[in-house]
């Protein structure tokens, strides 16, 4: 009883792991191809050899021992992968195997070589089972053929390869797309934008406001100064002025008098001079003639 059991649950147990196993190889894909390599990628030997790219499109790590490349439709089997600790694929990465016909090289190098054109196929542990396949023609050296985006349609040919890297080009951010990632539907840009708004008014208000005090407050200094200067002015004594009061106060303190039969006007007189009124510079009388 104990022996049926056991069996039953190693059944159960071995059934399980082989359907983990083809779902987890399920997302494996091949990724890219490049059969014509003369200066591209080189191997850990320095070498330029064909070489094949497989890309883990699952969020897992995925262990591909057991597994199988291939470039020949009647024979799946072609090469096995031994069980490495190095062909645990981890999620979202990339393996790169040689396909120079030389696996005695490393267990990363395939014991059949890719020609100009030709199929490679990546088979189940079951050697039946395609996981998946390419189909690829070269007419140019160092050429790549790869899928466009990783993982997914379409394959293109391209002059420069990505093994190990994706084969999408890099992005570049821009902060539109950052702040559209963070805000779909536009709530903040509308807050930010009424508040820059209502900044704008505010600022506006305020310099409006304490500029035409200050603008008046200057105007009145300035007319101050102006009428202090006109009161100055007007203040002002001329000398004609100053010496007519002084005279009439001179008069009136030495010379006391009941009656005054005379008035005394001062005026300022300026004496022109010109040389053509001296009588020096008159012409002399014509001399007589002498008989």
């Amino acid at each position: 009883m104990n022996l049926r059991k056991s069996f039953l649950i190693f059944l159960v147990g071995l059934l399980l792991t082989g359907i983990t196993h083809a779902q987890y190889s399920s997302d494996l894909r091949l990724n890219e191809v490049q059969a014509l390599n003369e200066k591209g990628p080189i191997d850990q030997f320095g070498d330029h050899a064909p070489w094949v790219e497989i890309f883990n499109t699952a969020y897992n790590s995925i262990n591909m021992a057991g597994l199988y490349l291939s470039n020949d439709p009647k024979n799946l089997t072609l090469y096995k992968l031994p069980n490495d600790v190095r062909f645990k694929i981890s999620q979202r990465s990339y393996l790169v195997f040689y396909c120079d016909g030389n696996s005695n090289k490393s267990t990363f190098h395939c014991n059949f070589k890719l020609d100009t054109s030709g199929v490679v196929y990546l088979t189940d542990g079951d050697g039946v089972t395609i996981i998946d396949s390419v189909s690829y023609s070269f007419t140019k050296e160092d050429a790549s053929y790869l899928r466009q985006t990783d993982g997914a349609e379409p394959w293109v040919y391209h002059e420069v390869a990505t093994p190990m890297q994706s084969n999408e080009p890099p992005k570049t951010s821009h902060s539109a797309d950052n702040f559209l990632e963070f805000d779909p539907i536009g709530i903040g840009m509308a807050i930010i934008a009424m508040f820059v708004v209502m900044t704008a008014l505010v600022l506006s208000y305020l310099v409006f406001k304490y500029g035409s005090r200050l603008y008046r407050s200057d105007l009145k200094k300035h007319k101050t100064v102006e009428e202090a200067a006109v009161v100055v002015e007007e203040e002002s004594i001329s000398g004609e002025v100053a010496a007519a009061i002084a005279m009439s106060m001179h008069i009136y303190v030495h010379q006391m008098h009941d009656l005054e039969d005379t008035i005394i006007t001062i005026r300022k007189i300026s004496k022109t001079y010109s040389p053509w009124s001296s009588k020096l510079y008159m012409l002399r009388p014509w001399p007589q003639k002498r008989n």
